[in-house]
């Protein structure tokens, strides 16, 4: 029952954004409805006042355009990839919208791969500052916690 107009999700690897578009049926969908694009959110170059910017590729006839614009959601289920630069750049900007952001991170500083690991939700708080928190919460998984904000800047 939720409604909305566009959806992207943004993935470095370009593997993942070809299997993506082969789930959600790209080719079968008009104006790219829900589409992955390929892309580092760490390099934000393409951040404007007016929008973002990032290009959209069909991964099945290899056309690309670019689209621009700013989110009404933000969405990032693994936090502890990224330096909190993202959340950064995108917030000190004046925004066209008043984006809701759902963000989750762990406490698993042990894996190679994690650079942004927190001890809880207020050191998360720190990093992702939100000044109208609609939830803050954590999880006590096997041998690890879970922890996710949702709110606005």
């Amino acid at each position: 029952g939720i409604e909305y107009k566009r959806i992207r999700n943004f993935d470095i690897d370009a593997n993942a954004c070809e299997i993506s578009d082969k789930v959600f049926n790209i080719d079968k969908l008009d104006g790219f409805t829900v589409k992955s694009i390929e892309m580092d959110i760490n390099n934000l170059d393409r951040l404007y006042k007016t929008g973002f910017e990032f290009t959209v590729k069909n991964y099945t006839t290899g056309k690309e355009h670019d689209e621009k614009r700013f989110p009404s959601l933000v969405i990032n289920t693994s936090a502890e990839h990224f330096h909190e630069d993202w959340y950064t750049k995108f917030t000190i900007r004046t925004q066209t919208s008043d984006p809701l952001y759902f963000i989750q991170s762990n406490n698993l500083f042990d894996v190679k791969e994690h650079v942004n690991c927190v001890h809880s939700v207020n050191e998360m708080l720190r990093k992702f500052p939100m000044s109208r928190v609609e939830y803050a919460g954590e999880k006590e998984l096997f041998g690890y916690k879970r922890f996710m904000l949702i709110g606005r800047p």
